[in-house]
């Protein structure tokens, strides 16, 4: 079930006055390489055995891993957007880059480990091609955990909070991998600056397990996915919510946002985690084809969060077209891992160059007989008109059912054909039969050294905390129901749900009814004011400890009970 909301802060903005905020239009499913090497090249470098190495790299282990790659790649010209800033990109330099997707793809993928922090910033830094001036990629925050051996009073909350003056709320504790803050940073404001997308990988607790968010800086919108399980999803969903709201803040930019949690299935195990954050990202922001959710959907759970005072409570939509990490063709389980580790290892042959690995040329047939095509029989007919043509290809072979054009899929999986009819952010515009993929590296990086002209705004701290004003208070019952069925002689038991009639539209019923039950009931005779009624009332609301006292009222006559 998808999960909706929205984050009440201030009345602040996402976005500078002078600041435009950048898109980007179809793009293909990853970069198709266009400088490919010899077939002989290309073996020597499949085949290639490389020495483990440890990160960080210490100033000798980096001349040697270098040394080392620039021997084995000496035939493979860097992906385009290294080119442009000294063979780095993403602040990773191209022999790092091509050292660990060689180990990731001959190493990391024959055991059960999940995916290191680099591992997955290299996969990302691919994922980011061509979106560079529309998406800033964050490095990845970890959600501070407790450890299996902490005390049973705290094993429901496996993530470390605090009480937050500056909130008046407790938030969870956290910070970048690398122990290094950038929130409302001089860094942190040129890599937002002028991007609509902003990318936070999430790492929560001691186990390793990834989460994804992207914030949408136009709509005002936080996307979050999330493949664990059910027990701490609430918990992991806070832990999104209070980095944003820190996020924002830092940079004077609190306002009112909503989060959008799609239905994805559950992860084969914590250690697919981060593979399958990746693949998720390719489909949000490149293929950008899916369905968008909704607060009316069927079976679709809201829970707004409310830091300052809410406004009037309205559906929500998001303005993104989401779906699952599941690869079309596959079913849940096992065999979608397979196809998300298949589309993984061809996006590394493109980037290195491995042309004639077997994964890249091999077709398979499926049950009815048809053979499907290699994802060499999808991505050459792409390159050679991008060699031909100036960086175009034919609207007919660009635009799919999936996207733009597609290289990998899982086995025995056919692209589907291009619909107008799809949920899909971007359509094909009749009349327009080409289109760019952009393979200039003078247009896929950009270096930003200057400061941005960054508007001054309110930056709330414990001293000055953000305003939460008290709501006015007019409770009215409007709905009483006897539970009858758990009535004893002397027990009577009811349900109340009480109205706000001073809260904002839509916020006026209180989330938790009242459960009110009368106990031990009966009738005492006085000789001096007639009969009394004793009984013990208890109040408390759903899964909370009842507050009970004993009350004594005289009354006239004894009623029938």
């Amino acid at each position: 079930m998808s999960i909706v909301g929205v984050v009440t802060l201030d009345d602040g903005v996402f976005a500078n006055p002078t600041e435009i905020l950048h898109d980007h239009l179809q793009v293909p499913q990853f970069l198709p390489r266009t400088a490919w090497p010899t077939a002989d090249a290309a073996r020597e470098m499949q085949s290639a055995k490389l020495d483990p190495f440890n990160l960080p790299l210490d100033a000798a282990s980096s001349k040697a891993l270098f040394e080392k790659v620039l021997t084995m790649y000496r035939h493979l010209a860097p992906m385009p957007p290294f080119i442009n800033n000294g063979l780095s990109y993403s602040g990773i330099p191209w022999f790092l880059h091509v050292a660990i997707l060689h180990r990731l793809f001959n190493g990391t993928f024959g055991t059960h480990r999940g995916l290191s922090v680099m591992e997955v910033q290299c996969l990302l830094a691919i994922v980011s091609y061509g979106t560079h001036e529309s998406v800033a990629f964050i490095k990845p925050y970890r959600v501070k955990g407790l450890p299996d051996a902490s005390m049973p009073r705290t094993k429901p909350n496996t993530f470390e909070e605090v009480w937050n003056p500056t909130y008046d709320m407790p938030t969870k504790l956290g910070g970048f991998h690398d122990g290094n803050e950038i929130r409302g940073s001089e860094e942190c404001k040129r890599l937002v600056w002028g991007r609509r997308f902003i990318v936070v990988p999430i790492i929560y607790g001691v186990n390793d397990q990834w989460g994804m968010t992207v914030f949408d800086r136009f709509s005002g919108d936080l996307y979050i996915f999330d493949c664990a399980d059910d027990e701490l999803k609430t918990q992991r969903i806070d832990s999104c919510i209070h980095f944003w709201i820190e996020f924002w803040n830092a940079l004077g930019m609190a306002k009112t946002f909503r989060y959008f949690v799609g239905r994805v299935n559950r992860q084969p195990s914590v250690e697919d985690s981060s593979l399958l954050c990746v693949i998720w990202l390719m489909d949000l922001l490149r293929n950008q084809v899916g369905r968008r959710i909704s607060s009316l959907d069927e079976g679709a759970i809201r829970q707004d969060k409310d830091v300052c005072e809410p406004d009037v409570r309205r559906p929500l939509q998001s303005s993104l077209h989401l779906r699952d990490w599941v690869p079309l063709g596959c079913q849940a389980g096992r065999t979608s891992l397979m196809g998300v580790r298949r589309i993984i290892r061809i996006l590394i042959c493109n980037e290195l160059g491995w042309r004639h690995h077997d994964i890249m040329n091999r077709r398979y047939a499926t049950w009815q007989g048809a053979t499907m095509p290699s994802p060499w029989d999808l991505l050459s007919p792409v390159v050679e008109q991008l060699g031909r043509h100036g960086n175009q290809v034919d609207a007919s072979i660009f635009w799919t059912g999936l996207g733009g054009p597609q290289f990998a899929l899982a086995m025995k999986t056919a692209v589907p054909p291009y619909s107008s009819d799809q949920n899909r952010r971007h359509y094909h515009i009749p009349g327009h039969e080409r289109h760019l993929i952009e393979t200039d590296h003078r247009t896929l990086s950009s270096t930003r050294p200057w400061t941005p002209p960054w508007t001054q705004n309110i930056v709330y701290t414990p001293s000055r905390p953000i305003t939460r004003p008290l709501p006015a208070v007019h409770l009215r019952v409007s709905n009483l129901v006897p539970l009858t069925e758990t009535n004893t002689a002397r027990t009577r038991n009811f349900t109340v749900r009480l109205t706000n009639t001073l809260a904002r539209e839509g916020y006026e019923d209180l989330n938790q009814p009242l459960v009110i039950t009368f106990d031990r009931i009966q009738f005492r005779q006085d000789r001096t004011d007639g009969f009394h009624l004793r009984f013990a009332l208890s109040v408390s609301v759903a899964g909370g400890e009842p507050v009970e006292t004993e009350v004594i009222i005289p009354v006239g006559e004894v009623p029938p009970i």
